[in-house]
């Protein structure tokens, strides 16, 4: 390892997160964070290092945690799991007097993918029960891929795995609408046509290293457009709109 940099020492603070190991096994770790690098391995991959005792253990011995594997962390007074990584752990140096990361670790090859993953498409091949229609041709972009894997026999399989936490890919002219435009013509369906989002470009860089999506927000009413708006949202905070709406 080189170019090595302390972000936290002489620390002991208590934290709760959902890891993956090298071999993509889950498990809640109650961990005592001793120390936090940031660096390059030799092979020049940026990580972040997390010494830390592993508080169930009841051991002195400190092991290392790299912080692309976690997937959630668990806040210890609201019992809340917390997907957005990224932003809990900066917050969390903050808290404990450290300094920022200067990046973020990309996900090794091996990151978590589940089979259940509780998203599920309705005879017109939309995603059921979310706001904007979202046809089962974005599952690229949901993070929703065809997975090669061993069955419980050893025999090879192939089946539907989602990346806990979704890395989202939306891309330049990717549209949703609201309602979905199912099995009717666009002059049918304009009536109806509450709104639509359509990504029209990508911002720069927020503090996480995320290039931000630049959306076009489109009301319409009785079949015409009526308001327009851009606006500047992250992958993530575009995927919860398309599920959610606006109203969260």
């Amino acid at each position: 390892m080189k170019d090595i940099r302390i972000l936290a020492n002489h620390i002991s603070h208590s934290v709760f997160l959902d890891y993956v190991d090298r071999n993509r096994i889950l498990s809640r770790k109650h961990l005592l964070i001793k120390r936090v690098e940031e660096g390059f391995t030799d092979g020049g991959k940026y990580r972040i290092w997390i010494y830390a005792n592993d508080q169930d253990q009841n051991t002195n011995v400190q092991k290392s945690y790299l912080a692309h594997r976690i997937i959630s962390f668990i806040d210890e007074e609201t019992g809340e799991c917390v997907e957005d990584t990224k932003s809990y752990f900066r917050n969390l140096l903050q808290i404990i007097g450290g300094k920022c990361p200067s990046d973020w670790p990309e996900p090794d090859d091996n990151r978590l993918r589940i089979r259940n993953f509780n998203l599920e498409f309705d005879q017109n091949n939309f995603l059921k029960n979310w706001s904007f229609g979202v046809h089962k041709a974005f599952r690229p972009a949901l993070d929703i891929l065809w997975t090669q894997g061993k069955s419980n026999d050893g025999s090879t399989e192939h089946f539907w795995t989602r990346g806990k936490p979704p890395q989202y890919a939306f891309d330049m002219g990717d549209i949703f609408y609201r309602p979905a435009i199912a099995n009717k013509t666009w002059s049918d369906q304009l009536g109806t046509l509450g709104s639509s989002l359509q990504v029209i470009g990508f911002d720069k860089k927020n503090d996480l290293g995320e290039r931000l999506l630049i959306i076009e927000k489109q009301e319409f009413q009785n079949g015409k457009k009526q308001k327009c708006e851009e606006l500047v949202l992250s992958q993530a905070e575009f995927a919860q709109i398309l599920e959610l709406g606006f109203d969260k």
